[in-house]
């Protein structure tokens, strides 16, 4: 019978968890820039009403 190596094992984990978290990261970053660039974006104004925007507008309209 075969001993586990849990230092092995537990380095392994950590690199899978870490790699995870940054691919989450990415992809979260990559929708977010689509959704302004190509997509659409929400933007909030003082008095609490909200207007969607399309595409440039997200970054063109100052209101």
């Amino acid at each position: 019978m075969q001993q586990v190596n849990w230092l092995k094992v537990r380095k392994l984990l950590m690199i899978t968890v870490t790699i995870t978290l940054v691919l989450i990261v990415v992809i979260a970053l990559a929708i977010d820039w689509w959704r302004a660039r190509d997509g659409y974006c929400v933007q909030y104004k003082p008095d609490g009403s909200r207007q969607l925007l399309y595409g440039s507008d997200c970054f063109n309209n100052p209101n």
